[in-house]
């Protein structure tokens, strides 16, 4: 028995029209972590980016060799945190007078900057031809109250990553793009592939960004009311979800990782190979090859989607500080964003990556790349089953409480699925506590 641990709604809006081509061209993954210079004139903030060094340097050398000489006073320096570190980072710098300039902001996070008048208005810089990079959803999902406070940067959805070896044991069938299954298959299958392979473990998830709640919109149990103004979780189809979970985990067949471990530390469990199923983010696909290389190919996994009509996107967008930042700067940190978003970075970002990039043409023509496909199979069973869902993806309700909302959500069932707390009080106090967070 091992364990690696680390003490820790509304209505959707579809997605339509967000998914082009085959798919996405997706390749690489996010994770990893760490901190790049800081001080300067202008500073770049961004979530979990630390791997992609090489690119950023290049989003800013680009910027220096095209704009550099309209701003001949300013100088840009990146900073990465982790994700629980970025935003009071940025709520610190805003305090002390010194915001961030250009901010990567996760899950409808920049909401609550918005709402209280940090943010500049993208469109008062962006022309056509930026604005026509990407789908109305996608600049959509980075309004708030009617304005563009957010740039579309990337998305990322669920995978189900299935142990070939164990499904074969038990003669079950993976989830696949012909083969969904819902909620109770994925709890039922976990509890058979436990008790009929060899697999130490059945169903390894995640809580974080409400990744685990996918199992409950596929039960069309949403966490706000359709106008965002009320959480509507606490359900008895929601309890009984809840229940079999906790009884999984006090049997052992759900890893209590899924409760208390963040994006790496469950990535880093499955790719030990003992556990059947893994539910988690796309971006999980990088660290689960790099830390399982020593079993981890397109014949001992499958990659497929995530319980039918559950899947959503979290998406991460780029904002312009307007607090204590002059015109000049605003306009400087719009450039930096033109050249992050353009289709060549775009298509670079798709490379060292397993997320969906909102620039339609750099998806397009990654998409279409045969010889690319060819040479990455496991990504291939990604683009496959992400083009498959697109355009059923969702998103939870954009409003100023939602990074709060997701702190409550993942200490409430953490502590129904750890057994501390009976799973109909853990969703009604996490219903409580949601309202008073919004009122």
């Amino acid at each position: 028995m091992r364990d690696v641990s680390k003490s820790a709604g509304g209505r959707r809006t579809y997605l339509k029209g967000i998914g082009v081509g085959l798919g996405a061209a997706l390749a690489g993954c996010l994770g990893g972590g760490g901190d790049g210079d800081s001080g300067g004139d202008l500073e770049f903030l961004t979530w979990n980016l630390a791997f992609l060094e090489d690119s950023i340097n290049g989003y800013i050398d680009d910027w220096e060799e095209e704009y550099g000489d309209e701003y001949d006073e300013f100088e840009w320096t990146w900073t990465d945190q982790g994700g629980d570190e970025v935003l009071p980072y940025y709520e610190s710098g805003l305090q002390g007078g010194d915001p961030a300039t250009v901010l990567d902001a996760e899950f409808g996070s920049h909401a609550s900057f918005a709402a209280d008048g940090v943010l500049a208005d993208i469109e008062q810089f962006a022309d056509d031809e930026f604005l026509d990079r990407f789908s109305e959803t996608s600049l959509d999902l980075g309004r708030y109250d009617g304005t563009l406070y957010a740039a579309p940067f990337y998305l990322n959805s669920q995978m189900t990553v299935s142990n070939v070896e164990y499904f074969d044991q038990a003669g079950i069938e993976p989830p696949s793009l012909g083969n969904f299954w819902s909620t109770d298959d994925y709890l039922d299958n976990a509890e058979q592939l436990v008790e009929e392979s060899d697999a130490e473990y059945g169903l390894m998830s995640l809580i974080h960004s409400f990744t685990a709640w996918a199992f409950f919109f596929s039960e069309d149990i949403d966490i706000l009311n359709e106008e965002g103004t009320e959480a509507v979780l606490n359900t008895d189809r929601a309890v009984e979800i809840l229940t079999r979970m906790a009884e999984l985990t006090d049997e052992g067949i759900i890893p209590e990782v899924t409760w208390t471990g963040d994006f790496e530390e469950t990535s880093e469990f499955y790719a030990v190979g003992d556990t059947a199923i893994g539910f988690t983010r796309d971006s999980a696909l990088r660290p689960i090859q790099e830390q399982g290389e020593d079993w981890v190919d397109e014949e001992s996994i499958e990659i497929g989607p995530g319980p039918e009509g559950g899947n959503f996107a979290e998406f991460h967008t780029l904002s312009i500080t307007e607090s204590d930042h002059s015109e000049t700067e605003q306009q400087a940190a719009f450039d930096l964003i033109d050249v992050i978003t353009n289709t060549e970075w775009q298509k670079d970002f798709l490379r060292e990556t397993t997320v969906l990039v909102p620039n339609e043409e750099a998806l397009d023509e990654l998409a279409n790349d045969d010889e690319y496909r060819e040479d990455r199979p496991l990504l291939a069973q990604l683009y496959d089953q992400f083009n498959t869902i697109s355009d059923d993806l969702s998103v939870v309700p954009i409003v100023p409480e939602l990074p709060e909302i997701d702190d409550i959500v993942r200490a409430e069932m953490g502590s129904a699925g750890l057994g501390e707390k009976d799973p109909e009080e853990a969703l009604q106090d996490a219903e409580d506590r949601i309202n008073n967070a919004l009122n």
